[in-house]
């Protein structure tokens, strides 16, 4: 791989998007022609590509979310592996995770508008209720995130929230891989209490997550900042649920009451499905809506990052730019996509085959004549010593193929043979032949320019 280009698929690497504890995710475009789409490929990261249960995470993350068709969840297109290990092919989300958005948010000084929350809220709802209810032949597979957080959220400038990273998700059939006893998956903020005490977590679990996401888009705030992960944890499983009514008074009643519901310690206090949680969001939006003036997500993004969101499009741009003119210049080895040599000069072979009938019709003449007289023959050991003349006829001077050279095409030619010493070959003077040059050879690949774009551009991490 030459950095650009992805091993399988003929996916041109652009630049780095994000990267986690796990996994990298890049952006990459296919182009057929003059059509061009962008796609988020992600990756192991080398030292867990080789690791079985790390690869069998991956594989049923691809498993998992590639069965999920749905508006609110990005999808995964395709699976593969290559010389770099296994990767998947997702959609590309244009905009930024939820998570970058509220750091925005808070440096503005300004409370996110509800409506914003609500209407993020919905889509991630919808987005999990589908991830909950997915089947296969009829018979539920029961997924569970178990990572839903404001980082797994994109939030698209188009306005819509998609849920991503079924990384660490839990469904049956899954592969071999199991949760090891005393190991926590997930990010402590925004685990359940049933998670940080070790039982096996279901949709509920999903929902308190989703809570404290919600939580923390009205208040600005974590739902327990503590002094360390350990202190977060031990919050979440013990310490009374805040108020956020008390925190910001135009959230509303209903709404207070639903967060209360989804921060329930107990998991059977909670909301029973995230369809239920969809439907009961839709009805405070609804309501919402009728007391003031609607409010777009992407309106807002488009007034909290719109410096970000056009300086991502020219980096994103020149990126893209700078990959395509790479790739033509530089196509990788072993790549998945068929490659054109690169242009040669014409090897000249009517003069190769002129040299080579000569020379046999002059060893045919001398043949004919009969041996020579023995005091012309030169003594074996000179003809072995003699190096190589303009004298020397054409058809016997070995040709050499500089190192530098391009390969070319394998050509067999049939060899002189080899004449005993008291041959008149090895005797007689031949008129001089003059010397044709050798045929052209075209020169090696121009090595690549260095790109004046960095090998990885991240945005908000």
């Amino acid at each position: 791989m030459n950095g650009r280009e992805a091993e399988s698929g003929g996916l041109i690497r652009v630049c780095r998007l994000a990267e986690g504890g796990m996994a990298r995710v890049d952006l990459a475009i296919k182009r057929v022609g003059t059509f061009r789409r962008m796609y988020a490929v992600k990756r192991l990261h080398p030292h867990l590509a080789s690791d079985p249960e790390f690869r069998a995470m991956f594989l049923d993350e691809a498993r998992i979310a590639g069965l999920i068709r749905h508006p609110n969840v990005v999808g995964v297109l395709d699976v593969g592996e290559d010389l770099q290990g296994p990767f998947l092919v997702m959609d590309y989300v244009d905009g930024l995770p939820l998570g970058n958005l509220l750091g925005r948010v808070r440096s503005s000084a300004e409370p996110m508008p509800i409506q914003v929350a609500l209407r993020i809220a919905l889509d991630v709802a919808r987005g999990l209720h589908a991830a909950h209810e997915l089947s296969i032949d009829g018979r539920a597979i029961g997924v569970v995130h178990r990572d839903l957080s404001p980082q797994n959220v994109m939030v698209g400038f188009d306005g819509q929230a998609r849920l991503t990273d079924f990384g660490i998700a839990k469904a049956l059939g899954r592969s071999s891989t199991k949760t090891v006893t005393g190991v926590v998956k997930g990010k402590t903020a925004y685990l359940a209490p049933e998670q940080i005490r070790l039982e096996e977590p279901d949709r509920r679990s999903d929902l308190f997550s989703l809570g404290v996401v919600i939580f923390e888009m009205l208040s600005g705030e974590r739902l327990y900042k503590r002094a360390d992960a350990g202190a977060n944890m031990r919050a979440i499983v013990e310490e009374p649920v805040p108020d956020v009514g008390e925190l910001r008074g135009d959230v509303p009643d209903e709404l207070v009451r639903l967060l209360f519901e989804l921060l329930a310690k107990s998991r059977e206090a909670r909301p029973p499905h995230a369809g239920e949680v969809a439907n009961r969001l839709e009805s405070i939006l609804a309501a919402r809506i009728q007391e003031e003036e609607a409010v777009s997500v992407a309106d807002y993004v488009e007034l909290v990052a719109s410096e970000a969101k056009q300086e991502q499009a020219r980096v994103l741009a020149e990126a893209m730019e700078e990959a395509e003119r790479t790739e033509i210049r530089t196509p990788s080895r072993g790549s998945g996509t068929p490659v054109p040599p690169p242009p040669r000069k014409p090897v000249r072979a009517t003069a190769l085959i002129a040299s080579l009938v000569f020379a046999l019709i002059g060893a045919v003449w001398l043949l004919a004549r009969g041996p020579a007289p023995e005091s012309s023959a030169a003594p074996p050991s000179e003809r072995a010593a003699a190096p190589t003349s303009p004298e020397t006829p054409a058809s016997a001077a070995p040709t050499s193929t500089p190192a530098s050279a391009a390969p070319e095409p394998e050509v067999t030619a049939a060899r002189a043979p080899e004449l005993p010493s008291g041959s008149p070959a090895a005797s007689s003077p031949r008129p001089p032949r003059p010397r044709r040059p050798p045929p052209a050879r075209a020169r090696g690949k121009p090595e690549p320019s260095k790109s004046a774009i960095p090998d990885w551009v991240e945005f908000g991490r």
